[in-house]
């Protein structure tokens, strides 16, 4: 396949450097010839009385042939400097072409993600539809004398609870980020992940309100394609601590209100340990308060 890249048109054009040893023949042709009339080994040691014996005539050939010299070098950079430009403009261009296709096959990746997420979806959507119905009919033949029974609206609400769980998954909270007037959130988030090494397709909003008067930094909640990408979020989370300008902010899971009850607990009961056993490190693991000793 022939290469149309500017870069390659121009050195193409150079025949093949062709010129280049025609204008280094010239010159070193020039300076010997000089060398030669005036007995000169290096051109360092010469002064204005070494030219004094030469006729006036050959004086001014050579000078004729210095300015053909160099201006035959003149033409030879030039289009090397056309050369070197053409490399800058394909290099610049070969980037674009890398981050388009980088962009397409992450646009790719996400639709994929997307469809099998959709499919999975579906099929439990329609195996729950379907388990109710039988178990609807089940009950419908059965007593209820024998204790209380679960109906299909505990089901169907079980389930609906269930893909709640799922969709907090692929979310994020930040906390500590700059709340501003006319921000821009998502540019924001996409900066602060990008510190972290990841450039994940997200969207992002502030929670609640902003109060008047108020310099509280509301939470951010992120919306990231898969559980997967939020997972990779938070596990380099614990970045930002290294990072002066970020130091005060800092990611967690999208909790439910019965998570956020029990992460409230385990921090209160991590905070009374920290004071009552001070010799020992304490941290939350796994929904638990752990502690060993310092070593």
């Amino acid at each position: 396949m022939d290469d149309d890249r500017l870069s390659v048109q121009k050195l193409e054009s150079f025949e093949e450097y062709g010129e280049l040893k025609a204008a280094e023949t010239s010159q070193m042709n020039w300076i010997e010839e000089v060398k030669r009339t005036l007995k000169l080994k290096e051109f360092s040691k010469a002064t204005v009385a070494t030219f004094m014996p030469p006729k006036k005539e050959t004086i001014c050939r050579w000078a004729l042939e210095a300015v053909h010299v160099i201006t035959s070098q003149n033409e030879v950079i030039s289009q090397l400097k056309d050369i070197v430009e053409a490399f800058k403009t394909d290099a610049l261009v070969d980037k674009a072409k890398i981050v388009k296709l980088q962009d397409k096959l992450l646009e790719k990746k996400d639709e994929q993600i997307t469809t099998l997420e959709l499919a999975v979806e579906k099929t439990v959507h329609n195996t729950v539809e379907r388990e109710i119905k039988s178990y609807s009919e089940a009950v419908s033949k059965s007593s209820t004398d024998h204790g209380p029974v679960v109906t299909p609206e505990h089901l169907k609400l079980a389930v609906k609870n269930a893909m709640k769980e799922e969709d907090r998954s692929r979310n994020v909270i930040v906390f500590g980020l700059r709340d501003e007037d006319g921000e821009q959130v998502e540019k924001k988030v996409s900066e602060l992940f990008a510190d972290l090494g990841e450039k994940p397709r997200i969207q992002a909003s502030r929670i609640g309100r902003k109060s008047a008067g108020s310099s509280a930094n509301r939470p951010v909640k992120v919306v990231l394609s898969n559980s997967t990408a939020a997972h990779q979020i938070l596990l380099k989370a614990k970045l930002l601590k290294q990072i002066d300008a970020l130091k005060t902010v800092f990611i967690s899971p999208d909790r439910s209100v019965d998570e956020r009850e029990h992460r409230r607990n385990l921090v209160t009961e991590l905070k009374k340990l920290i004071i009552e056993q001070p010799n020992r490190h304490h941290f939350i693991r796994a929904g638990k308060v752990q502690s060993v000793d310092k070593t």
